[in-house]
């Protein structure tokens, strides 16, 4: 099978659309507002777009887009400026380093690849939270926990471009 650039430029073309309408997307479930008895379901709606596009495609994201997206997650929770950014700055970087290792895992290790740092970043929202004053329940975010990670492998089954099969 010849691979022409036309199918490399319409490959890069569903890569950017499907990042762009992933992060409007998870931007705006972000902002949603629930009610009270409600909101310690809430997903890691941004956790589970840059875990997945780190892992997919992570020269689209870069460190830069990662602490832009952070900040912008910041503002829409009102949350202490710089916590989020600083967190998936940290989740970028681990996973870029682990990438390659990834793909080589079962999908049960992956999800305890993925639960194992979904879980750090929750607990670093606490502590940073917990350390300015900001009076946060360990369970209720461990509730938000097991709700991103049950979320997480179909986020990854829907982004993930399916194979063609060719004969």
């Amino acid at each position: 099978m010849v691979v022409t650039d036309y199918d490399l430029n319409k490959d890069k073309w569903h890569i950017i659309i499907s990042f762009v309408v992933s992060l409007a997307l998870c931007l705006c479930f972000t902002a949603i507002k629930m009610p009270s008895f409600m909101q310690w379901f809430r997903p890691e709606w941004m956790f589970l777009f840059i875990a997945y596009w780190a892992i997919s495609e992570n020269n689209l994201l870069g460190l830069s887009g990662t602490f832009f997206i952070g900040i912008i997650t910041d503002l829409l929770l009102g949350t202490v400026l710089g916590m989020h950014a600083l967190i998936y700055c940290i989740l970028f970087f681990v996973i870029n380093k682990v990438r390659k290792v990834y793909f080589n895992l079962p999908m049960w290790q992956q999800l305890l690849f993925i639960s194992g740092i979904c879980l750090v970043a929750i607990l670093c929202q606490c502590f940073i939270l917990y350390i300015s004053n900001i009076h946060v329940s360990i369970p209720g975010s461990l509730c938000s926990w097991l709700c991103t990670i049950v979320l997480w492998p179909f986020i990854y089954r829907l982004l993930t471009k399916p194979k063609s099969v060719s004969f």
